[in-house]
């Protein structure tokens, strides 16, 4: 993929990848297209410097709070324009794999803590709450 800079690396052709993966979607008639937040914006070992950017029409499906050092908060994802499922793995989220250091979902904290708008230690501001399109159990099978 050319940028036209020379400071593109390796993860803006994954950018446009994806962004070329939603146009074709999206052609074929699907309407929400959505990416795990862990690669959407990583900038930390990439040495992404913005040649490329994630398409907006992107939706976030959030699910940790530990990707690239914390750089990917839901804030900045909602400020450059994606909107965001609740995806969270302490609440929503499910490894099936025998002895699993990971603890994935937690019932007791989803029956004390949760609510749509609170990914972890961010909680969504009132304005944002519509860019909040929804929440999903996620099941990850590391060990079929």
């Amino acid at each position: 993929f050319a940028t036209g800079r020379e400071d593109a690396v390796a993860y803006d052709c994954f950018l446009a990848y994806m962004n070329e993966l939603e146009s074709r979607l999206r052609d074929i008639g699907y309407t929400q297209i959505r990416m795990w937040n862990d690669d959407a914006l990583r900038t930390v070992d990439t040495g992404h410097c913005g040649a490329i950017c994630l398409s907006p029409t992107i939706d976030i499906a959030y699910w940790t709070n530990d990707a690239n050092s914390r750089q990917n908060t839901p804030e900045r994802y909602l400020a450059e324009g994606h909107a965001l499922y609740n995806c969270l793995n302490i609440y929503n989220y499910y490894v099936l794999k025998e002895n699993l250091i990971y603890p994935g979902a937690n019932p007791d904290a989803i029956t004390r803590e949760w609510d749509p708008y609170r990914f972890g230690v961010y909680r969504i501001s009132d304005a944002d709450r519509e860019r909040v399109k929804g929440s999903a159990f996620c099941i990850w099978c590391d060990d079929p």
